[in-house]
């Protein structure tokens, strides 16, 4: 009987230690995780299954024994696994789960077969060394010098219980052996007594790892933490600023060392000071508003503060904000001060520059555009927006491209890639569209750009518009054309004439020779003619010479008067050809040269009765109609009209459409020009050969006279 108490209250003595040091473990699993979970499942389970074997005589012994065989068993794999996760060893699962299932096996195969309850005892108990073995072999895998004082410890520890378990494993096959009652109750309370000093050294051993661990770690910890403290003191001293923490009544709670070197004081001697323990009245003042301002409203502020130090005057700008303690509430204010002196100045230059640049950019007459990275326009002076009469945001990014003449806008697009990623500069000429719709010729100029460090950033480039440039190289051209074509024309006309002369020079001196006065006179009749020609053409090219200079004084006359004086002038071609003229009732008053006025309509007139071919009622009428709010004057006949391919050759110097007529072809060349003369433009209508031509001209600078 006295056996069996001691037995119960060793039993419940484990019991206690093991739910205890499970609890314990269980509390501290918040740190270090799985291992402790299974060494508390371990432990407690161990513990119950201890106290269920002292319950034999009071409880059915499929429970007392095989259930806390069972769970003992179960319990040792447990702490077998989290010695392995704690020491990062593999754990050998597949050999834990082989080991226990065969465990099971046997004690439910020696359950059911009815043998001695001793005999499932030494088996167990043979089990649970070979678990506590694996645990010590996990544990020191690596070799003792791996193990911290504190797991060499448990490794001690768990080898004793392995000494325990076979000691109890001894006296239990001795029992067996003698099967006596005494020995039965004295190898109940040994087997109690020992797993109490065996579950009590190795749960010890693990709680001091596990704190020792802890403890190791709260260490790194704390020196980790004062090393970024001192970390964060270093930058902060060195930062080119004054920064400190006030509290609510703002006395100085820390401060850097630029703050302190500033007063002329340690930092200790700093901290408790007030604004007005260290400032002047006027500028604590403004301080200390700053500060209730921040506490109120809990916003950042920041301000500008101008304060006299020894070498003059200096700029400081502060920035205050609320420091929050865990419950929400402002328990302090941080403040950090920049002396910003130079680069105000700096900044101020800096504007004061850029604005000088936008204005030289925005008054040049120059088209100022910039472009990025990505090839867009960022970037259009305000001489540009007003041409195109857009936006900048119409104008970024290819906008810009949008008022290019469709028929330069590819060639314009290839050359602006291509150059910019060669990072090559540019010119080049294309048209583009002004704000009243008209396409400007535009002069094109474009650079590479790059920042204070040689980075590549984009474009910058001009624009100039050079439509009267490229207009009059166009004119000069079409000026040396005719040149060209007027000297040809001219030396083949008075070479033919001078030959003829040169000819019958040589036949007049044979004829002479002979007497032969018919013939003389007829020679004498070839050279008048040839010399008659000469001199018309002659005449005719002092005509065109003088066009474009002021021979006459300005008059003003009537569109009736010149047409009328044009009529006078051609009146024998006229008859001649029975050519019935109409003049428009149009009263309108023109302003010029009066005899190169009348030389429009007397060449346009003389060249429509010319041209008149075998009209049976041959017709022309000389009028004036208004087209699009501009004066147009015409003459209109019904003659042989004027091929399409043609209606720009007619124009020409000595480009006679028919060499059977009379004169040089320079009257339409002279007509041109006398209208250009006045800011004019002529053109003529037909619709093909036989049905006629309408010339149609202007005079703008007549009529605005």
């Amino acid at each position: 009987m006295l056996f069996d108490t001691v037995s119960i209250l060793l039993a419940l003595a484990v019991l206690c230690c093991s739910l205890s040091a499970a609890m314990l473990l269980a509390w501290r699993l918040v740190l270090p995780g799985l291992p402790l979970l299974l060494w508390g499942c371990g432990m407690g389970g161990y513990g119950v299954g201890v106290f269920l074997i002292t319950l034999r005589d009071s409880v059915p012994i499929l429970v007392s024994t095989n259930v806390a065989n069972l769970l003992i068993g179960g319990c040792y794999c447990l702490v077998w696994w989290g010695v392995s996760v704690y020491r990062n060893v593999r754990p050998h699962a597949r050999t834990i789960l082989v080991v226990l299932l065969l465990f099971i096996v046997i004690h439910v195969w020696f359950t059911f077969g009815d043998p001695d309850i001793a005999c499932r005892a030494v088996i167990s108990r043979s089990f649970c060394i070979f678990f506590l073995l694996g645990a010590v072999g996990s544990l020191c895998k690596g070799g003792l010098k791996t193990l911290t004082p504190m797991e060499r410890g448990a490794a001690a520890a768990l080898t004793l219980d392995v000494l325990f378990k076979a000691l109890i494993v001894t006296a239990q096959l001795f029992n067996m052996s003698y099967k006596a009652p005494m020995w039965s109750n004295v190898f109940a309370s040994s087997a109690a007594m020992l797993s109490l000093a065996g579950v009590t050294c190795w749960g010890l051993a693990l709680i001091m790892m596990i704190l020792e661990k802890t403890v190791a770690d709260m260490r790194s910890a704390e020196n980790a933490s004062r090393t970024a403290q001192n970390q964060l003191e270093t930058v902060i001293d060195n930062i080119p600023s004054l920064i400190y923490l006030k509290d609510r009544q703002g006395r100085l709670l820390a401060c850097n060392q630029m703050l302190a070197d500033l007063v002329g004081v340690s930092r200790e001697q700093m901290l408790g000071k007030t604004s007005h323990d260290v400032f002047p009245a006027e500028l604590a003042d403004i301080q200390q508003t700053d500060d209730m301002s921040v506490l109120q409203s809990g916003k950042m502020l920041v301000t500008d503060e101008i304060v006299e130090l020894g070498d003059g005057t200096h700029l400081f700008e502060t920035t205050k904000l609320a420091v929050r303690d865990q419950a929400g509430e402002i328990s302090a204010i941080c403040g950090i001060t920049s002396d910003v002196t130079e680069r105000r100045r700096m900044e101020t230059r800096l504007s004061e520059s850029q604005q000088r640049l936008d204005t030289i950019a925005n008054t040049s007459p120059a088209l100022i555009w910039m472009a990025g990275l990505d090839k867009g326009c960022i970037w259009f002076n305000e001489t540009w927006l007003a041409f195109t009469g857009r936006t900048l945001e119409q104008e970024s990014g290819n906008g810009w491209a949008e008022g290019v003449h469709p028929e330069d806008f590819d060639r314009c697009l290839k050359i602006y890639i291509d150059s910019f990623e060669a990072r090559e500069s540019f010119a080049m000429e294309y048209r583009l569209r002004r704000h009243d719709g008209e396409y400007r010729w535009i002069y094109d100029q474009g650079q590479p750009r790059y920042d204070a460090t040689g980075a590549f950033c984009g474009y910058i480039g001009s624009c100039l518009d050079v439509s009267d440039r490229v207009e009059a190289l166009a004119k000069l051209h079409q000026k040396n054309a005719e040149i060209e074509q007027f000297i040809y024309t001219v030396s083949h006309d008075l070479r033919s004439p001078l030959v003829t002369v040169k000819s019958f020079l040589g036949y007049l001196e044979q004829d002479m020779e002979t007497g032969d006065a018919e013939k003389v006179g007829q020679d004498l009749g070839f050279i008048h003619a040839a010399a008659d020609k000469m001199e018309q053409l002659l005449n005719e090219l002092l005509q065109m010479s003088r066009i474009g200079r002021q021979e006459n004084p300005p008059t003003s006359v009537t569109f009736r008067e010149l047409a009328q004086e044009a009529m006078v002038s051609v009146a024998g071609q006229v008859a001649g050809h029975n050519v019935n003229v109409q003049v428009a009732d149009v009263e309108l008053t023109l302003t010029g040269d009066r005899p190169r006025l009348a030389q429009i309509w007397q060449n346009l007139l003389d060249n429509a009765v010319k041209y008149m071919g075998d009209q049976p009622e041959p017709r022309v009428e000389l009028g004036v109609e208004r087209q699009d709010g501009e004066i147009v004057f015409f003459v209109l006949d019904n003659g042989i009209g004027v091929a399409p391919e043609n209606r720009d050759r007619v124009f020409g110097m000595f480009d006679k459409l028919d060499r059977s007529t009379s004169g040089v072809g320079l009257g339409l060349a002279m007509v041109k020009m006398i209208v250009e003369q006045y800011t004019g433009r002529i053109w003529v209508e037909s619709n093909g050969e036989g049905r006629g031509s309408c010339f149609r001209f202007t005079l703008p600078k007549a009529l605005a006279a």
